[in-house]
């Protein structure tokens, strides 16, 4: 893994806690900007959508998310369907 390969996962990581740690406080605009980069940066992450899809939900933000599921990717996998990210390494 090049050093940019190890940086963008480490980025990957922090948005995907930064996300999540927003979601457990009831803070679900900040968790669904903190998703949002993360689709930004890499569409084909599922729980990234996730995360956004919940967040959304809990804000109250039902027909938002049904827009949001209705833009989904018609797949997820990155390059041979795998994350590169040492914490993600699972078929997707």
């Amino acid at each position: 893994m090049t050093q940019r390969e190890h940086l963008h996962c480490q980025v990957m990581d922090a948005l995907y806690c930064l996300a999540d740690a927003r979601l457990q406080r009831g803070r679900y605009g900040e968790a669904q900007r903190y998703a949002r980069r993360q689709i930004e940066l890499e569409p084909w992450r599922e729980e990234a959508h996730r995360q956004l899809m919940r967040a959304l939900a809990l804000s109250g933000q039902r027909s938002r998310r049904a827009v949001a599921i209705r833009d989904l990717p018609p797949h997820f996998g990155g390059r041979d369907g795998v994350c590169a990210c040492a914490r993600h390494r699972v078929a997707l």
